[in-house]
């Protein structure tokens, strides 16, 4: 079941909105979000599941934090990655689905001591990427887990393949991308959200996405960017 957030989420949206020079309709258009079924949960101030907030967010360009009604006027990043971390442990997914999700790369991170070499069977799910530097201004990737969605969904197998699936996705997406990359650069882990909508070899890849970014240290001693990414 989804999850739902708190009553008063939907006079958050409609400031939100009015904020962002956004009307409701053309924001639920642009979100995928059916607009009749918001709008009365606005007015009868019921509960909207998390999934279309996170739409939502998305669209508006804020970020998850901004819906919930906790009364600081600002947060840590570590404390927002933390509670982002607490809402995927609410989250139902598909039966069956036995892959591991965010909150156990946020576990096998720590216990790992940020090192890559430790990380453990959970790094076949990871990517594994060169920090973006002098040399690598864009996102390079130094391998792709055996079992990791850049694979398995993406069709990505090499640095080839990746900049051949790259060059043919939305500027937005790509845009996204480099930003987390940038942001691994300072951060030891975070957590973000990517809505997916492209065309790979002929076949409609299609979903919101979360994904989680750590920099580990390799073998010799050098850091990595690794993402864990996981379907919502």
């Amino acid at each position: 079941m989804p999850l739902e957030t708190p009553p008063n989420i939907g006079q958050i949206v409609e400031d939100l909105c009015k904020m962002s020079g956004w009307k409701l309709k053309p924001l639920c258009e642009a979100a995928g979000v059916k607009y009749s079924t918001l709008h009365q949960q606005i007015s009868r101030r019921s509960s909207i599941p998390f999934e279309v907030i996170d739409a939502i967010a998305h669209t508006l360009g804020r970020p998850l934090t901004d819906f919930s009604n906790y009364k600081e006027t600002s947060i840590s990043k570590q404390v927002a990655a933390d509670r982002i971390l607490d809402i995927l442990q609410m989250i139902s997914h598909e039966e069956g689905e036995n892959n591991p999700k965010i909150d156990d790369f946020h576990k096998a991170v720590q216990s790992s001591g940020f090192s890559l070499q430790n990380l453990g069977e959970i790094k076949q799910y990871c990517d594994i990427y060169f920090p973006l530097d002098g040399e690598h201004t864009s996102p390079h990737p130094l391998k792709f887990g055996e079992k990791s969605p850049a694979r398995t969904i993406l069709g990505m197998s090499d640095s080839t393949t990746y900049y051949q699936r790259l060059s043919k996705m939305d500027d937005k997406l790509k845009a996204g991308a480099r930003q987390d990359h940038e942001r691994a650069l300072t951060e030891d882990f975070f957590v973000t959200t990517v809505r997916i909508d492209e065309i790979i070899e002929g076949r409609r890849v299609s979903g919101l996405y979360m994904r989680a970014m750590a920099r580990l240290k390799s073998p010799d001693s050098t850091p990595k960017t690794v993402l864990f990414t996981q379907k919502l």
